[in-house]
């Protein structure tokens, strides 16, 4: 009887044990129950804002930051975003649904964001905080198809730096994109 209470405890405990998992489930976890959206930011292109393209880089950097904290995606490294669009000889402006699916390939990216920063008021920028007038507009694209899935505009007008104003738009813009819901509506 005891011989036969053990091997029934025995295979009780191995049953609950095979029963039992420690998968780690997340963004970066093999085991996810559903697929992780990947994102890959361009530099932003500015209109009516002087010192190259310096403004249109910090932003997109800084969306990426802002996306890479919320930990809902998987955002692709800046560096390989700018490898890529050098090779694929690409220009935000120049994004065909062609084009946005093959550098997509190329990335391994869902989506594709887009950004524009457009100054509004009519003097000239300087280092100094002038009063700024600016709009900030993100545009999500899908690799699959090359279509707007989320669009996200803010304005702001203050007497800030323009880092200041990006920083203060992209933390209140950031939260009208949600990768989850634009997964759900496809």
């Amino acid at each position: 009887m005891q011989k036969r209470f053990k091997i029934i405890l025995i295979l009780f405990l191995l049953a609950f044990t095979a029963c039992s998992t420690t998968k780690r489930v997340g963004p970066g976890s093999m085991l996810s129950p559903k697929k992780i959206p990947r994102y890959a930011v361009l530099d932003f292109e500015q209109d009516g804002l002087i010192g190259g393209n310096k403004l249109g880089i910090f932003a997109a950097d800084y969306l990426t930051n802002l996306l890479f904290e919320r930990k809902k995606q998987q955002v692709i490294d800046r560096a390989q975003i700018r490898a890529a669009v050098t090779v694929q000889n690409v220009s935000n402006l120049a994004l065909s649904p062609v084009l946005v699916k093959k550098l997509g390939v190329h990335l391994n990216a869902d989506y594709i964001i887009l950004g524009k920063l457009v100054r509004l008021n009519k003097p000239v920028f300087s280092e100094s905080g002038n009063e700024l007038d600016m709009e900030i507009t993100i545009r999500v694209l899908s690799v699959h198809n090359g279509t707007l899935v989320d669009l996200a505009s803010k304005r702001s007008k203050k007497k800030k730096q323009a880092k200041y104003l990006i920083r203060s738009i992209m933390g209140k813009l950031i939260k009208s994109i949600d990768p989850e819901e634009t997964l759900s509506s496809k």
